[in-house]
């Protein structure tokens, strides 16, 4: 095993590793844990990292930063069964070393168990803010179903509030297309969050399409969303719907196509009225500078 990891120096601990962005100390500063050098090769991701996206361009500044200066934070390591080690803490660091060929980088070898690794995984990432929603819901998921936590447990365990714990977990219940849409960054939780509030997928992909092509702050979207629901709860059951005469369908199917939202045309006798829904205010001035741009 020697030919995989020299002694290097010694380390800071864990709290020290672990700060809001990367600090990189003269070695002489490292006071408590070993930090070893170990074959590059001979470690691999941890089977729990939570986070399943790594931004490209966020790799290859480090990476550029590292060849550059050097890699003086280690990285956070178990070693198990066939002198292999798993990453705790510091994926990035040991992808970005990679990719410029390192051949050994310095680590710190814990010993811990699997709830241990899979807590400290998750602690580290959410103390980096690099988790995606979905991959940070997931990760409470799996803690909750492996580890019998309850919900405030793991509340206590991570430092947040049951209800953040709560609302994150929620968003695994969004429908396939938009947790799309929150893993692109097309929308946040917030939105997500104000989408989940509604009964139906019907109601909630109007709201999402108001969200996207309006830009609706999460604020604007609550509302809208609250409005959606108080219209439905409005609605007569069972009221069969009036129905139009083919010229005035295809009045309605032109207006729709034009402004983008629900419009009916009910004639009785020559005479009748056009019913416009719209979904927020940027859909009415859209819709009255329509109507108003040839005065």
């Amino acid at each position: 095993m020697e030919d995989k990891r020299q002694q290097r120096g010694l380390g800071r601990g864990l709290a020290a590793l672990l700060p809001e962005k990367p600090i990189f100390l003269p070695e002489e500063n490292y006071t408590n844990e070993q930090v070893l050098q170990i074959n590059i090769n001979a470690i691999k991701p941890n089977q729990h990292q939570p986070r399943q996206h790594f931004d490209e361009d966020k790799l290859e500044e480090l990476a550029i930063s590292i060849k550059k200066y050097g890699l003086l934070q280690p990285i956070i390591v178990i070693e198990d069964d066939y002198n292999e080690y798993s990453i705790i803490a510091g994926e990035r660091r040991w992808r970005a070393a990679q990719s410029i060929d390192m051949l050994t980088i310095p680590c710190i070898v814990r010993s811990m168990e699997q709830q241990e690794l899979q807590e400290l995984s998750l602690i580290e990432n959410i103390q980096r803010e690099d988790l995606q929603p979905l991959e940070e819901a997931k990760a409470y998921r799996d803690l909750l179903d492996q580890y019998n936590y309850t919900q405030e447990n793991l509340a206590d365990k991570l430092g947040k509030s049951r209800s953040y714990v709560a609302n994150t977990l929620r968003l695994l219940n969004l429908l396939p297309q938009f947790r799309d849409l929150l893993t692109k960054g097309t929308i946040s939780a917030g939105h997500a969050r104000a989408i989940l509030s509604l009964p139906n997928g019907k109601l909630q992909n109007v709201l999402t399409n108001k969200i996207v092509k309006n830009s609706l702050s999460v604020r604007q979207a609550e509302q809208l969303a609250k409005e959606l629901q108080e219209a439905q709860t409005k609605e007569p059951i069972n009221k069969p719907a009036p129905t139009m005469q083919p010229i005035y369908m295809d009045i309605a199917r032109r207006l729709k196509n034009k402004w983008g939202v629900k419009v009916a045309v009910h004639d009785k006798r020559g005479r009748g009225k056009i019913v416009i829904d719209y979904y927020s205010e940027d859909d009415l001035q859209r819709i009255l500078d329509s109507l108003l741009e040839e005065e």
